[in-house]
């Protein structure tokens, strides 16, 4: 669904998350608290600083987080702490002024891992004083006589950056971002600054399972006493498996440009950093390399330099596999066989050969560099000749992309196989492999398409967009459950690390330094030492989800031949949670900004899954056997999150009035004038008609105005309010259904805007909304605009404008709007309960919100919402009743949980005790990780 920040606010949306202490009756589980401790001797720890920052340039305008947390209100402990203790999920960014919510206030951390996994955890001090040379430090984690040392534990500073926004292209603003995990041993900050901390928990691949326990310990010069907080990890018995048909690697630079700064043992050292990290994020293939081209007097040929030799080596030496992505070399054969030619970024071409003769000289170089890779021993090489080709170029690049293959070696392009201009590739029969940045194809095509392998580079979350809740719960969602349920096998996005301007190597950590662009990605320092960026952090965790769940997969698929009751039963439940998953996968072409579930969800599934896996575990399976990537039915129907429904019944039921500025084909709307807009309205299939609103893009000459006073046009729909006598306040929203196709790159596709404006009659002021339709091309959005009483008073005609400033110059796009009107909700609606759909044992909260409509009238009008938690005997396990707000947010406080189903209802009821509206939903309680109790023994339900 597409929605407006300030649209944003008619639903009530939270995260339903557990707790992170983990309090109850339990002698153990009563010590999970915060307490001072006399403050250990730190004279003798290295002192490790943050990075100082560079300044912004004077030109460039901050675009600051603004945090709607209202100001913390610290408990008298809190206050004697000198801080505030909080943490929340990784998907989620804690920026230099977040404020903590009161859930989110931790006594303790807790968390499962399996053998050999890397797990994060995470915890945010909200100073309440001035902090002077505050430290953390880590214990060792012990279980019994075991132990995990604390060398183990990879404890960093989360460090804030100015870098362009929103897009890593933006000129003119910057926002100063959460981006870098630094070491750092002493660190001084202010009041009201936020500060979070990484610990990353390095399972041993040997560690025996159990509960592992250890202590975090903090201080600064201004207090007198440290605080402590215990930590605690459960350790699962199992290792996890990798799905051998999904892999994973990253664009990697041109070595000239990634290790410019490094020579002699700190150029090896650095290559070694570089590819041994990426092991340790899941990597899998050989990262991207870069091949030149030159002639000799054998003709023209393909050849490694020498530091590129050095990466494929030692990534082999590593256990890296092929095929080695190859880019790079064919500007030397477009300049010796196309004279006069210029072939710019992503093959901007102002030439075309007149013969076939680059065909064949490349067809040569491709079999003869074949054939010299073979002798040293490399792995197969795939060739992405061009990054990104143009729609232009598209028939020419295919040619090429044919002449490799008939040299003998496989071909990748990246592009979208649905795409306008894909067909060229097809026909000329150019290409091994599909590498889009979206899952552009849907799960059934791609494995009934036994032609064609694809692959996905999902740059959107790994840092042109820099939003952050894109890159780190986009990215999780990207690499886990959205990988394993799109049907694609190899994920390479770009960048592992970037910066631009190989000249500039040692400036990499200015973000504002090049004039166009900020960089991206995990970092290396003067000495080579590997500074992750955070959601790479995140894009690890999705890897490990899709490992769970195929984890899962080879064991059931290992024991589908058991006799045992039992041990089908346990198959049977672990069929029921992969189909459950595969229908909860919300289907999405990029994870962007959008609202898929919440947060806790990934965890709470990866323990469900991990509870299965242990339950199968224990009965004997047979050898040889290798799960497909997906033991879902594949056929069951995915979550739909558009609104319609709730539209088409909130009308039959009475309770939505409704304005059709639709009718009579559009007849109330009128286009610009503006030669770059074509407007028309056409049928579709069912007979409804749409508005088309076809914009052509051109930068160098306005199409409205006759002197081109000004350089861009603004091309724009009108509809006049005065002549039907309609006051927009009379309504709540305005709605309608938007889809665009356009010729747009893989890139410029991330964004498209669309401002909509409510403009007062005789040049009486403006306003408007400027929403971001996303990337989801060729599909339908919906569009909800709250209407504002304070700006939009006295409205007389609305806009629908798609600035040509907002995209590049000769864009093609074409906007299709549907069932556009005004709408009034009489009462408000709960349209979906947003929670958690599982709780642990050890869960003392539950977080309770809801997707709906109007609820900011409701709670104008003296509405309520009630919250009940009832077990399988219909009892009221807890019962919460709270004044309706706009924002509203439930906490409810949970006494000791049993195992078993419940059911969670929320309904809103007037002031009269009517209730209006009312949604429910299943909840599940299994036994916590964190629970003293173990092995388990409680069935899962």
């Amino acid at each position: 669904m597409f929605v407006s920040d300030r649209s944003a606010s008619i639903f009530v949306v939270f995260f339903a998350c557990f707790a992170i202490g983990f309090p109850s009756s339990n002698a153990s589980d009563a010590q999970a608290s915060v307490t001072f401790v006399d403050k250990p001797d730190g004279t003798n720890a290295p002192i490790m600083i943050p990075r100082r920052h560079p300044v912004a340039p004077g030109n460039m305008k901050v675009v600051p987080f603004v945090d709607e947390a209202p100001e913390p209100a610290p408990t008298a402990a809190e206050i004697a702490q000198g801080c505030i203790l909080f943490s929340r999920p990784i998907t989620q960014p804690v920026y230099r002024n977040t404020r903590p919510l009161p859930w989110e206030a931790m006594t303790s951390l807790a968390t499962f891992a399996t053998q050999g996994e890397y797990e994060p955890l995470t915890f945010s001090v909200y100073p309440l004083r001035d902090m002077r040379n505050f430290r953390v430090l880590v214990s060792d984690l012990a279980s019994n006589d075991e132990t995990i040392g604390k060398a183990n534990v990879d404890l960093r500073l989360v460090t804030y950056w100015n870098m362009r926004y929103p897009m890593y292209t933006t000129q003119g603003t910057f926002r100063e971002q959460p981006e870098l995990l630094e070491r750092v041993t002493v660190n001084s900050f202010a009041k009201g600054e936020c500060q979070r901390y990484w610990l990353t928990i390095k399972v041993p691949p040997n560690a025996k399972p159990g509960m592992y326990q250890g202590h975090v310990t903090l201080f600064d010069d201004n207090a007198s006493k440290a605080l402590r907080f215990p930590i605690r990890v459960r350790v699962l018995g199992y290792r996890l498996i990798k799905d051998p048909n999904k892999h994973f690697s990253s664009f990697h630079l041109p070595t000239h440009h990634m290790y410019t700064k490094y020579t002699g043992d700190l150029l090896n050292k650095a290559i070694a950093a570089d590819l041994e990290n990426m092991q340790r994020y899941g990597f899998d293939t050989i990262p991207f390399v870069y091949v030149k081209a030159r002639r000799s007097p054998d003709g023209d040929e393909f050849y490694f330099d020498a530091r590129t030799k050095l990466v494929v080596r030692k990534a082999i030496a590593l256990g890296l596999k092929g095929p080695i992505t190859i880019c790079g070399g064919l500007n030397h054969f477009c300049k010796r066989y196309v004279p006069g030619g210029t072939f710019g970024a992503h093959f901007k071409v102002s030439k075309y050969p007149a013969d076939d003769k680059i065909y064949t000289a490349l067809e040569t170089a491709v079999r003869k560099f074949k054939l010299a890779c073979q002798k040293e021993g490399y792995p197969e090489l795939i060739y992405l000749l061009v990054d990104e080709p143009r729609q232009r170029s598209a028939e020419f690049c295919a040619k090429l992309f044919a002449a490799v293959r008939r040299g003998g070696m496989k071909t990748v392009v990246t592009n979208d196989p649905t795409s306008a201009y894909a067909h060229f590739y097809r026909d000329h029969d150019s290409l091994d492999a599909w590498w889009s940045q979206a899952f552009a194809m849907p799960y059934e095509k791609i494995v009934a398409d036994t032609r064609y392998d694809y692959w996905c580079y999902p740059n959107h979350n790994a840092g042109e967009i820099k939003d952050r809740v894109v890159m780190q719960k986009g990215g999780r969602m990207t690499y886990g459950y959205g990988f394993w349920r799109s049907g694609y096998t190899r994920m390479v996005p770009w960048a592992w690390r970037w910066f631009p301007g190989g000249k500039n190597n040692g400036k990499q950590f200015d973000y504002l330094m090049h004039p166009r662009q900020s960089g991206t990605g995990n970092r290396l320092d003067e000495k080579a030492h590997f500074i992750p960026a955070v959601y790479w952090e995140c894009f690890r965790e999705g890897y490990d989800d899709g490992r769970y769940l195929y984890t899962l997969q080879q064991a059931m698929a290992e024991r589908r031949d058991s006799t045992d009751p039992n041990c089908q039963e346990w198959i049977r439940k672990g069929q029921k949670l992969l189909d459950e998953i595969w229908r909860r996968v919300q289907v999405k072409r990029k994870y962007m900004k959008v609202d898929f579930w919440e947060d806790a969800t990934f965890s709470m599934l990866r323990w469900r899954i991990a509870r299965l896996t242990m339950a199968l575990l224990k009965h004997k399976g047979r050898t040889g056997v290798v799960a497909p990537s997906v033991m879902a039915d594949t056929a069951t129907t995915g979550q739909d999150g558009d609104d319609g429904y709730t539209i088409q019944k909130g009308l039959k039921d009475g309770v939505i009035e409704y304005l059709d500025l639709a009718k009579d084909a559009f007849k109330g709307w009128r286009p610009t004038g503006d030669k770059e807009l074509n407007y028309s309205v056409k049928k579709n299939l069912d007979q409804s008609v749409s508005m088309h609103l076809n914009l052509h893009v051109n930068h160098k000459v306005d199409g409205l105005h006759k002197t081109n006073k000004y350089p861009i046009g603004w091309p724009y729909v009108a509809y006049d309010l005065r002549k039907g006598n309609v006051n927009l306040l009379d309504y709540t929203f305005l709605h309608c259904k938007i889809r665009f196709d356009s010729n747009r790159d893989a890139v410029a596709d991330d964004v498209t805007r669309m401002r909509f404006v409510f403009r007062k009659a005789a040049g009486a002021g403006e306003s408007g909304e400027v929403i971001d339709l996303g990337g989801n091309e060729r599909t339908w959005g919906t569009v909800q605009i709250h209407l504002d009483e304070s700006s939009m008073r006295n409205a007389a005609e609305i806009l629908l404008l798609p600035s040509e400033a907002y995209f590049p110059d000769q864009t093609k796009i074409d906007f299709c709007i549907s069932e556009i009107g005004l709408l009034k909700f009489t009462q408000p609606i709960v349209t979906r309960i947003h929670s958690t759909d599982t709780l642990l044992t050890t869960d003392r909260k539950l977080k309770v919100g809801a997707f709906g409509f109007a609820f900011g009238e409701g709670a104008k009008d003296g509405y309520v919402c009630e919250v009940m938690l009832k077990d399988t005997q219909g009892r009221a396990v807890v019962k919460e009743c709270v004044p309706l707000q706009k924002t509203l947010q439930v906490v409810v406080p949970l006494r000791q949980l049993h195992v078993g189903a419940y059911k969670l209802t929320l309904k809103l009821i007037d002031k009269a005790g009517n209730i209006k509206s009312t949604d429910s939903k299943r909840l599940r309680v299994i036994e916590g990780y964190a629970c003293t109790t173990w092995p388990l023994a409680e069935p899962v339900h």
